[in-house]
């Protein structure tokens, strides 16, 4: 507990006198809190990018504050949070020019809650839930297919398979992708396969 607040302190140190910054990394500050992120929002009021990836304790709270703090928002990066689908709704109901959004390793985001996030994203043109497990990769292809017939700006979306994926699997996916590529005009997709074991 005491070296969370000293990590949110410090945290607080730096948003209190850097109050012009566009751009902010806390990258693996694993024990910095919500505290820590609604310091920044009070404090940081133009920002355009923000990376919290692998800041493990950061939960909805700070993606409300970010929400409501930063409709300029063009890069957010929350992998390895406790993000789950609410917070994906917060975000795209409330930020518009958001284009970039990194969600690797986010065990509490669903389809459902990417679906919602891509349907309500207007500026959105890439998201990467690499190594987010609980998310099928036959759904999110259908609904990339029905978003392709409503977006008009090209849109990548990066998506990994745990290894204990089978290689029938995997074989199904590359087809039903190549198959579907034909009838797409601007999404394009990135996918990984882990090793399989």
């Amino acid at each position: 507990y005491q070296r969370r607040v000293r990590a949110d302190q410090s945290v607080f140190s730096l948003a209190a006198c850097a109050t012009e910054l566009r751009s902010i990394s806390l990258y693996s500050c694993r024990r910095i809190t919500d505290e820590a992120v609604k310091a920044i929002c009070s404090s940081c009021p133009h920002l355009e990018e923000f990376n919290l990836a692998s800041c493990t304790n950061l939960t909805n709270i700070s993606v409300d504050l970010i929400s409501m703090s930063y409709p300029n928002l063009t890069f957010l990066s929350l992998s390895e949070t406790q993000i789950d689908d609410i917070g994906l709704i917060s975000l795209a109901n409330q930020n518009h020019k958001l284009q970039t959004l990194i969600l690797q390793k986010c065990p509490k985001i669903s389809f459902a809650g990417v679906c919602s996030l891509i349907e309500r994203s207007s500026e959105l043109k890439e998201l990467d839930v690499r190594y987010c497990k609980v998310i099928g990769w036959e759904d999110v292809l259908n609904s990339l297919n029905l978003r392709d017939q409503t977006i008009s700006k090209p849109f990548l979306l990066r998506i990994s398979f745990a290894a204990n994926c089978s290689y029938q699997q995997k074989l199904e996916f590359n087809q039903k992708l190549t198959d579907m590529k034909g009838h797409w005009t601007y999404v394009n997709i990135d996918s990984h396969f882990d090793d399989i074991i």
